[in-house]
């Protein structure tokens, strides 16, 4: 089923009509932009917030929804602070250092014929 979902995004996106998901939307664009601090800190924050409802003894059905939306909502948040604190000063940082050559001008610069 994820793969059958996987392949039709994908080629939604390369064929560019009938599109099941547009990934160039805002909420797609967000976390695809935060998506490696969701990656990282999700299992920390699903261990913290298990750890903090514990000892609520919440019924089964609202510990699960509490700590899936606890869980998702943290980590989103604490994943777009990490952008923004983190990635992004070394994200400006790139331009700097960051030199883009065409094919024939790294040909040139080795010594080698274009």
């Amino acid at each position: 089923t994820i793969a059958l979902l996987s392949l039709a995004m994908i080629m939604g996106q390369v064929a560019g009509i009938n599109r099941p998901f547009n990934l160039e939307r805002k909420v797609p664009d967000f976390l695809g932009r935060v998506s490696y601090g969701i990656y990282v800190l999700h299992p920390l924050v699903i261990y913290i917030f298990s750890r903090f409802l514990k000892p609520m003894e919440l019924p089964v059905v609202a510990n699960y929804a509490a700590a899936i939306a606890g869980s998702i909502g943290i980590t989103v948040l604490l994943a777009w602070l990490s952008y923004r604190i983190y990635e992004q000063p070394f994200l400006r940082l790139k331009s700097r250092f960051s030199t883009v050559l065409s094919a024939s001008s790294r040909f040139d610069r080795v010594g080698l014929p274009s």
